[in-house]
């Protein structure tokens, strides 16, 4: 029997989240016309006992346990038995306004809509902050499948789909690690031609976590998940350059639109991949050099400078650990031992910087470590053993490349720095 709404939480090894998530999903206003269908994807830890607790409370959740077979998979499950009108997707440490399901319902009834985009906020570490192009997409009753900025909203917890649309559609996730919303997304978008809608009212939150919490410095990105990436872009190429083909629109406004999902691929390489230089081994770096040159090749020039200036904390990419370590920009010289300091230093999304220190006492050895004099001519000292925001370094070379600061000596940037992280706490 058919009810208003699905929710589909696929959950491995979530003990620590999904309380808050399924929460949030109890307690939605629309009543009793919502299932939670929550799949146990082989999870080790407490997430299955979880489960059953909240399925025999809550008559509203459906648990399926199963063997471990990815997030993707998880999913498909979920999607096959889901039973609403109306679907959604959220991971076990999203959650989702208290008027969610309501407001998306309602909306989606009213415009007869087929997908509708919500807002959307990060929130946990680094505080919480608002998506403004998901906000823009929120804010607008119509939406056209050829919209530029449903290119930067890949994110599926902030998507609601027509499940009937989806089945017809024989929608289904790519069995990867990374990119497989957008892939999953904009399939739909270019196969089905959806009604889409935006509803301001409601909102998703994704959760994101301190990565200096992890065992190893650097819990390496592994190449799989760089292919898996690839793959997934290759198929939001394909389907969007199949969608474009069966478009009226004109040839200008095509080059246009694959010119900007180029754009946002070479971004994504660099903030995603590029920025975290020092969790990538060699062969990953070739990987991405590779595939960056092409994506780039296909931007116009009128990009290029844009390019430009949003990556000018790092400059002209190059793929190299070795190059970027005899050539840093800053030189941060650390206590010995500051495992802690250690360890966040490798989340920075400025990886143009080398750790003046004989021991940093975690064991790990990189490129960048230098027991000698510096490299760089700014210089900074840290003297608390203690984790620094993964965006400091970018806002110091950012303010050191400014008119308005380059003046300043290291240690007052350093500062400015901090203030700047502050003031945005303060905003969100």
């Amino acid at each position: 029997m058919e009810c208003k709404f699905s929710v589909i939480v696929p959950a491995y090894n979530s003990e620590t989240t999904l309380k808050e998530t399924l929460d949030c999903l109890i307690n939605q206003t629309i009543g009793d016309e919502i299932e939670i269908v929550v799949v146990n994807d082989g999870s080790t830890d407490a997430t299955e006992r979880i489960i059953n607790e909240y399925a025999g409370r809550y008559p509203a959740i459906v648990p399926i346990s199963r063997e471990n077979r990815g997030v993707s998979s998880a999913r498909n499950t979920g999607l096959e038995i889901a039973k609403g009108k109306y679907c959604i997707f959220l991971d076990s440490d999203d959650l989702i306004s208290e008027n969610a399901c309501e407001a998306l319902f309602s909306a989606m009834e009213e415009r007869k809509a087929d997908l509708a985009v919500l807002r959307l906020a990060q929130f946990g570490f680094t505080g919480k902050s608002y998506n403004p192009v998901a906000d823009e997409l929120a804010a607008e009753k119509n939406i056209d499948c050829f919209d530029k900025r449903l290119l930067w909203s890949f994110l599926l917890c902030n998507k609601c789909f027509r499940t009937s649309l989806l089945r017809e559609n024989n929608m289904r996730f790519m069995p990867a690690s990374y990119g497989e919303d957008a892939a999953f997304i904009m399939s739909f978008i270019m196969k089905a031609k959806p009604v889409i809608t935006g509803v301001s009212e409601a909102s998703a939150f994704y959760r994101r976590t301190d990565p200096s919490v992890f065992r190893s410095a650097t819990f390496n990105i592994k190449p799989e998940k760089i292919r898996d990436y690839f793959d997934s872009m290759d198929t939001v190429l394909s389907c969007v350059t199949e969608g474009l083909n069966d478009s009226s629109s004109a040839d200008k406004e095509k080059d246009g639109y694959l010119a900007e999902l180029y754009y946002r691929n070479t971004q994504t390489i660099l903030n995603e991949f590029y920025r975290q230089l020092w969790r990538l081994d060699d062969f990953s770096l070739s990987m991405l050099e590779k595939k960056y040159r092409e994506y780039k090749g296909h931007i116009p020039q009128d990009y290029k400078g844009y390019v430009s200036s949003l990556n000018a904390d790092i400059g002209e990419p190059v793929f190299s650990r070795r190059y970027v370590a005899e050539r840093p920009f800053i030189s941060i010289k650390i206590k010995d031992n500051a495992d802690i300091l250690f360890r966040s230093l490798y989340c920075q999304t400025m990886p143009r910087f080398e750790i003046l220190c004989k021991n940093p006492g975690f064991g790990e050895s990189y490129e960048n470590i230098n027991t000698g004099k510096a490299k760089s001519g700014f210089r900074v000292s840290f003297r608390k053993n203690k984790a620094v925001d993964p965006r400091l370094l970018r806002i110091m070379i950012l303010l050191k490349n400014s008119r308005k600061t380059a003046f300043l000596p290291p240690v007052v940037i350093k500062h400015c720095a901090y203030a700047v992280l502050k003031l945005k706490e303060l905003k969100q």
